[in-house]
């Protein structure tokens, strides 16, 4: 057994690279990720693929900034998958691993609900990775036999969902079992399987070098991570994903609640400054400058009011630059902040000079407003200023509906406003009627809020 290496091209752009045949390679795959060089160093998704030709990947891991992670998968392409980028050139992706090789084979799906054909897989070693490629509806079973395929027993389990399942396993053979599936578009899946013996070694298979700020814990590797803490929760996600919510805390929370033509808040980097008011207030950026390159600041807007059926919103917070900084490298200096959910988050980042990025708008947990619904609309720039026209889901036409629209706009004062058309029977669309031509990357954010009796 010999160590491998190869690297995974990246474009210096958002967008997929060329994937790469890792096929020689066991089931260890060392991911070495070295940013670009940029204010913010991209995302780079590591997708991986079983098929003979691949059309489709899995997500393995996401790096958001430089990093070196082991993982346990076995498949036959990898590549490198460019996000958020914002300049600079290509990050550089390597893949270091050991020769143990790797085998294929493809389950056949049935169509419908019931069992696909037994294939052999006694040859195969007993590291798998099953990749489910493809759109369906219901509930995609891989199964196992031990005994020629007289009977089987479950294996790998996924609802709804493309991806990518490993796990050791010995099977002399294996199947597709569907549960669940609709009439209409049920979609077929392809079932792909990547095997190998190489595990990464010591039975308990693939840990992760862990860090604590930066420094390395002892006995790294670790095969096995315990999550502790208040609020913390661990779930399984389906597709090889497990989600990990560790609720708030990642920086140092600051409150400012201002009375009503209070001074204008000074917001602090470094820390989440949480805005709580229903009066409105101005808030100032410290100067880029007097923080590092990278330095994050939050803000969360809370206890704002809204009156949904004149459309009057309060609590609007304009964020304003200090000397001659740029927001987002848009001049003039400042934002005005029209949220579209109470407790929505703001990341900004500085670049150290002379300039702050938005890097993030987070969400509130939508099951806090159960009487609401959300539609987002992407802005391509190409919109016709003069009326752009929105279709709303089927789910969110309804005579019990009035439309909210806020259109978020970054580095430049708010604009727009929008016309609703309504028919007899349900607000189905609306009509936009912009004030400047918007942006591309700009997001039509679409609120409808249930109130009784008809729409106006």
């Amino acid at each position: 057994m010999a160590n491998i290496f190869v690297a995974l091209p990246a474009p210096a752009a958002n967008g997929a690279g060329a994937w790469v045949d890792v096929s020689s390679f066991g089931a260890l795959k060392t991911i070495t990720v070295t940013g670009n060089g940029g204010v913010f160093e991209p995302f780079v998704t590591i997708e991986c693929s079983n098929q003979n030709a691949p059309t489709a990947g899995f997500a393995l891991k996401t790096f958001g900034f430089p990093a070196e992670q082991s993982f346990g998968v076995a498949c036959h392409w990898m590549r490198a998958v460019v996000s958020n980028y914002r300049g600079g050139g290509a990050p550089t992706v390597e893949v270091g691993g050991t020769d143990d090789g790797t085998s294929f084979a493809q389950l056949i799906s049935p169509a419908g609900d019931g069992d696909g054909a037994g294939v052999d897989v006694s040859a195969l070693p007993p590291f798998k990775t099953v990749q489910i490629v493809g759109a369906y509806r219901g509930t995609v079973n891989v199964e196992v036999s031990e005994d020629a395929g007289t009977t089987y027993s479950q294996a790998f389990s996924s609802t709804n969902q493309p991806g990518g399942q490993s796990q050791t396993i010995a099977a002399d053979f294996m199947r597709v079992s569907r549960a669940g599936t609709p009439k209409m578009d049920p979609g077929l899946p392809e079932i792909w399987i990547g095997a190998t013996a190489g595990s990464g070694g010591g039975g308990g298979g693939i840990g992760v070098n862990v860090q604590d700020e930066g420094v390395p814990l002892a006995n790294n590797p670790h095969p096995t991570l315990n999550f502790i803490g208040a609020g913390v929760t661990a779930t399984d996600a389906g597709g090889g994903i497990a989600d990990i919510d560790i609720p708030g805390g990642l920086l140092p929370v600051v409150t400012f609640s201002p009375p009503a033509d209070s001074p204008p808040i000074t917001l602090e980097a470094g820390k989440t400054n949480v805005i709580s008011t229903t009066d409105g207030v101005q808030a100032n950026f410290p100067l880029a400058a007097s923080v590092a390159n990278g330095t994050m600041l939050v803000v969360r807007l809370q206890d704002l009011t809204f009156n949904l059926i004149d459309g009057d919103i309060t609590g609007q917070v304009p964020l304003f630059t200090s000397g001659s900084d740029k927001l987002d490298g848009q001049a003039p200096q400042y934002v005005n902040v029209i949220p579209d959910r109470v407790g929505q988050s703001l990341l900004w980042v500085s670049d150290g000079v002379d300039e702050w990025y938005l890097q993030a708008d987070f969400e509130p947990n939508p099951d806090d407003f159960p009487d609401e619904q959300a539609f987002i609309q992407p802005l391509t720039g190409a919109e016709n200023p003069d009326g752009f026209t929105v279709d709303l889901p089927t789910a969110m036409a309804d005579t019990n509906y009035i439309v909210e629209l806020t259109l978020e706009i970054v580095g430049s004062a708010p604009f727009g406003f929008y016309q609703a058309e309504v028919n007899t029977k349900a607000v189905d669309h609306i009509v936009v009627i912009f004030t400047d031509t918007p942006n591309a990357g700009d997001k039509l954010f679409v609120f409808i809020k249930e109130i009784t009796g008809s729409p106006p």
